[in-house]
């Protein structure tokens, strides 16, 4: 990643945006997709808002709910599929 420069911030911006984009392109789903949650008692339709990698390294992903408007639930990639645009 970018090394510090005399002002306190990083130099070498373009490496750590690369290293994010490489990063997100590992998950199955990008913040932005529209998706159904899957599966289990209950479905429903949203937007991916966050992606991460849980402890044990497995993506998570932040869903935000059509309805009820607002409702956050984290998910893994089984729980999900992707709505075609």
């Amino acid at each position: 990643m970018g090394a510090s420069d005399s002002a306190g911030g990083f130099s070498g911006g373009a490496i750590l945006c690369d290293y994010w984009v490489v990063a997100l392109k590992a998950f199955k789903f990008s913040p932005g997709d529209r998706v159904r949650k899957i599966g289990g008692s209950y479905q429903g339709t949203g937007v991916i808002k966050a992606a991460f990698r849980a402890d044990d390294g497995t993506a998570r992903y932040v869903f935000r709910f059509d309805n009820p408007p607002g409702l956050l639930h984290i998910f893994n990639d089984g729980q999900l599929e992707k709505l075609d645009a």
